[in-house]
């Protein structure tokens, strides 16, 4: 199992670095679904605090990170760092471009 360890705002600090970077783009399969992490490389918010070594491709299979938590897939040191995450990867499955969401970030940064 995989454990989150991170607060809230280092979640949000590390979500707000990768989406900020130069060419940053939205993690999703050809269908538009969120993944974790692309063939290419890039990550969704939840997938941009997992090193690449750590990742798990069957987390895609899995959906999201209610389902990683519910099948032991992964776990949190911090409860408050899920409910943020939770939230994050809503807002990151709506959002087309890394642009869009960097602004909602910007508008939710925890304390």
């Amino acid at each position: 199992m995989y454990t989150f360890s991170e607060t809230p705002l280092e979640a949000w600090q590390k979500m707000r670095d990768y989406f900020s970077q130069p060419g940053a783009k939205i993690a999703t399969n050809e269908d538009g679904d969120c993944l974790y992490m692309t063939e290419k490389g890039n990550k969704c918010a939840v997938g941009c605090l997992v090193d690449n070594k750590d990742y798990n491709p069957v987390w895609d299979l899995e959906g999201d990170i209610l389902a990683l938590q519910s099948g032991f897939l992964c776990g949190w040191d911090h409860a408050s760092t899920f409910t943020f995450m939770h939230s994050a990867q809503i807002r990151h499955d709506k959002s087309k471009l890394a642009s869009q969401f960097v602004g909602w970030l910007d508008k939710n940064k925890p304390a």
